[in-house]
C-alpha cells in the first residue's frame, strides 16, 4: 500500500506509547511499518531531492505534531512517551486524531502558524495533509522536471557532432574510462555505425563502443535498431580477430 500521510499516522504512532513507557523512534516507527503492513518497497521510497524516505519523513513529522500538541513528550533525542493528555486522546473512542482534534492545544495552533508563514506556503498545503517537506519537495520536483525539459529541449538542437562528445563526456562524469580523455568520436564517415569509443584501460583492450542518435522524445528504440549497431560490432570483432 501507499505510504500514509503524517496525519494518518498519528493515533498508530500513540498507540506504540500506550504503555507509558519511554520508546525510541526507531521502535514506533517499526510499529507504524507493521500496523500499515507496508512493504520494503514501499518504506525505501525516497522524496524527490533523494534526501530521506517519505516513510520517515511523515513518521518524524508525526511525532513533531504531536509533541507540539503535548500529546507526547521527548525526555531525550530520539525518544518519546506519552502524556496524560495524550492518554486521554488515544483511549477517547468518540475523537479522531487528526489536525482537527490537534487544533484545540495552543501549541499546536502556534506551530502550525510559525510554519505557514511563509508568503504562499498556505495556499501550497493540500487539504491539510502535507508537511511543510511536502511542499519543498514538490516545489523541488517541479524544478527539476522543468529543468530536464529545457535540457532536453537544448540537447535536441546540437548538431550531430557535438551530440556524440555529449554522449562521451556524459559517460565519462558516469565513471566509465581509465584515464582522462580516454574516449574519442570516430570519424564522421567510415565509423561503420560506431560514433565513439572509451579506453576502459589504458592499454585498450578493453573498449566501449557508442552509437549516439538523436532520437524524436516520443520515439522508441527497438530490435531492429538495436541489430543495426551490434551487426557491425561482430563484424569489426571477428576482422580485429582475424
Amino acid at each position: 500500500m501507499a505510504v500514509p500521510k503524517y496525519n494518518e499516522m498519528y493515533k498508530t504512532f500513540l498507540e506504540a506509547l500506550n504503555d507509558g513507557k519511554q520508546h525510541y523512534l526507531e521502535d514506533i516507527t517499526k510499529y507504524i511499518r507493521e500496523k500499515f503492513n507496508l512493504t520494503e518497497s514501499d518504506i525505501s521510497e525516497l522524496q524527490p531531492s533523494g534526501r530521506q524516505t517519505v516513510f520517515r519523513n511523515r513518521v518524524g513529522w508525526a511525532g513533531t505534531y504531536l509533541k507540539k500538541s503535548g500529546l507526547i513528550e521527548s525526555p531525550k533525542r530520539a525518544v518519546f512517551i506519552i502524556t496524560d493528555t495524550g492518554k486521554n486522546a488515544i483511549n477517547d473512542k468518540t475523537v479522531k486524531i487528526d489536525n482537527g482534534y490537534l487544533m484545540r492545544f495552543e501549541g499546536f495552533q502556534k506551530f502550525k502558524n510559525q510554519s505557514l508563514g511563509m508568503v504562499g506556503m498556505q495556499n501550497e498545503m493540500k487539504c491539510d495533509t502535507d508537511t511543510p517537506d511536502d511542499v519543498f519537495e514538490r516545489a523541488f520536483q517541479e524544478i527539476n522536471d522543468n529543468l530536464a525539459d529545457e535540457i532536453l529541449s537544448e540537447v535536441m538542437k546540437m548538431s550531430p557532432t557535438s551530440f556524440e562528445q555529449m554522449a562521451i563526456d556524459l559517460l565519462h562524469k558516469m565513471g566509465y574510462g581509465a584515464f582522462e580523455n580516454s574516449g574519442r568520436t570516430t570519424a564522421v564517415t567510415g565509423d561503420e555505425g560506431i560514433d565513439g569509443i572509451i579506453m576502459e584501460d589504458r592499454l585498450g583492450f578493453s573498449l566501449i563502443y557508442i552509437q549516439a542518435k538523436k532520437w524524436d522524445s516520443q520515439s522508441t528504440v527497438g530490435r531492429p535498431e538495436l541489430q543495426n549497431f551490434v551487426g557491425p560490432l561482430l563484424v569489426k570483432a571477428v576482422r580485429d580477430f582475424l
